[in-house]
């Protein structure tokens, strides 16, 4: 089980045992149904609905990524009936520092309320070898910011894939039936040996395909 489901489940136990209420059948009751009953939702369908609320939300999906600094403008018609938001890509921590790492941010979709695919990109480059503990926690900058950005919808990137991106390693999962999460990591043209070049896909699982998604799990 995800860290994220466990995470629900021990707040979920912790309010009930406060108040006396029971646990419902599995799979019977979401979140919201669950509050109005007093007794605990099935944590497969509570993360469930979080997923899908966060793809179903592109005002708060470009809020979101607004917070890490994209300052992207709004969620918009690209004239061939989809929509997209697009970040400006920024350098952090600065160009001077031994792991320079270049980031962007797009979401698109085929409507207007819906994001079908997130996507962020990270251009790390290493410099040279980290020497404290500071300079080696730029490397980590990648899953501090598509972690942070999930969390504020209330869902993770589940283990795999946090491990991909602080090794800068490719992997896929699907999580609780609704997103298909893949990392990309590729040499990074003209840097060093150990610098990458790292694309993390987000995506409806609607629309994932066995190509995109060869490792998935449900």
């Amino acid at each position: 089980m995800r860290l994220d489901v466990s995470l629900l489940l021990a707040s979920v136990s912790l309010a009930l045992a406060g108040c006396g209420g029971a646990s419902a059948p599995e799979g019977a009751f979401n979140e919201a149904q669950a509050q109005a009953a007093g007794v605990a939702p099935d944590p497969e369908k509570a993360m469930s609905d979080r997923w899908t609320g966060m793809f179903t939300d592109p005002a708060a999906i470009v809020a979101a990524a607004n917070e890490f600094g994209y300052k992207i403008d709004g969620y918009k018609p690209t004239g061939n009936a989809a929509f997209r938001a697009a970040g400006v890509e920024q350098t952090l921590p600065d160009a001077t520092a031994p792991v320079v790492i270049k980031t962007g941010f797009t979401a698109s979709g085929g409507a207007a309320e819906r994001v079908d695919t997130i996507v962020f990109t990270f251009d790390i480059d290493v410099k040279r070898e980290p020497r404290s503990k500071t300079e080696a926690e730029i490397g980590r900058t990648p899953d501090r910011i598509v972690r942070g950005f999930l969390s504020r919808f209330g869902v993770g990137p589940g283990d795999e894939i946090r491990a991909a991106l602080n090794n800068r390693q490719s992997a896929s999962a699907t999580l609780h039936r609704v997103a298909t999460l893949s990392v990309e990591a590729q040499p990074l043209p003209g840097a060093g040996p150990k610098s990458r070049r790292v694309t993390v896909r987000i995506v409806r699982q609607a629309l994932a395909t066995p190509q995109q998604n060869p490792t998935a799990r449900k």
